[in-house]
């Protein structure tokens, strides 16, 4: 069983090391963090309780060294080092779209959604989501062990054969997004000494990950890869 932290303390825990260069700026991270923790359904406004607190936040996010992966890193690392302490983890991987069609005056988007009839403007997040099972065919969510977010800003493809064999032969293509998160999270503990087994890191992902670039990675990572349709 274990032992569920407050806000403040989980928010320290995960992001206590984050290093954005100001010692106010990592301050308020932490801060930002609690009150997301606090409320994680809540609006900007409702977490931070106050103007002054909301105002903060805001400009956090406007800061120029306060980026998704600046902030997210602290995170990320205390995750895998979880999953080093568990006997088996998943590694879960998904992309989701964020639909900003409510905001249309939003700069740095991309379009989303189907490419032959695609949906509106966003952005796209590739999340590794790290769980250990547990006996009772439960699973401790672990935290993010990796992200990635950007704005797709090619032309759709369509139907074009031609097109669609060039892209998928391209090296900046979408698909080696699940490579890389393998790169990233990077490879088990070795095995300790004694009988202590070594840890078990499996990477799942729908039939898009479905790629011999993923088995060929996972394999050098001393890890597992599994796909379901």
């Amino acid at each position: 069983m274990y032992q569920v932290q407050c806000a403040r303390e989980w928010a320290g825990c995960h992001f206590g090391t984050v290093e954005l260069g100001d010692a106010r700026l990592n301050r308020r991270v932490i801060e930002v963090a609690t009150a997301m923790a606090d409320d994680p359904a809540g609006s900007i406004p409702q977490q931070n309780k106050n103007w002054s607190r909301t105002k903060g936040a805001y400009r956090l996010f406007d800061h120029q060294r306060a980026t998704f992966a600046s902030i997210s890193q602290p995170h990320w690392e205390q995750t895998r080092l979880l999953a080093g302490e568990a006997a088996v983890t998943l590694f879960v991987q998904d992309t989701t779209w964020l639909a900003y069609k409510t905001h249309p005056a939003t700069c740095g988007l991309g379009r989303y959604g189907r490419e032959e009839g695609w949906d509106g403007l966003g952005l796209l997040e590739h999340s590794v989501l790290a769980i250990e099972p547990q006996a009772d065919g439960s699973g401790r969510v672990l935290g993010l062990a990796w992200g990635k977010l950007w704005a797709r800003d090619q032309p759709a493809i369509g139907k074009n054969g031609k097109k669609r064999v060039a892209r998928r032969c391209a090296v900046d293509r979408e698909s080696t997004r699940w490579v890389e998160a393998v790169k990233e999270v990077g490879a088990p503990p070795p095995p300790g000494a004694g009988a202590e087994a070594g840890k078990r890191w499996v990477h799942v992902g729908d039939r898009e990950s479905d790629l011999f670039e993923l088995y060929e990675q996972t394999q050098r990572m001393a890890a597992w890869a599994l796909w379901f349709g």
